[in-house]
């Protein structure tokens, strides 16, 4: 586990690239601003029904002359 250890250690160090100040400054110049899509103000727009729901017993909206239930809205 140690070994493991110190060899990612090495592999971290190898990766490691040194950059000059003016290519970090310019670097952060570029950088577009976070926009987290959580924890904000604004919440999700609830979705309104253009039709009045259809309830189980009710007639099939498909015309079948057969409840709700045992036309369309039965589960596959």
């Amino acid at each position: 586990m140690i070994e493991r250890v110190k060899e990612q250690t090495i592999a971290s160090l190898f990766r490691l690239q040194i950059a000059r100040e003016e290519d970090v400054e310019a670097l952060a110049a570029q950088q577009q601003p976070l926009f987290f899509s959580h924890g904000g103000d604004e919440g999700p727009t609830p979705q309104k029904r253009e039709k009045k729901k259809v309830g189980r017993n009710d007639p099939c909206p498909c015309g079948s002359g057969k409840k709700y239930k045992k036309c369309c809205g039965q589960a596959a």
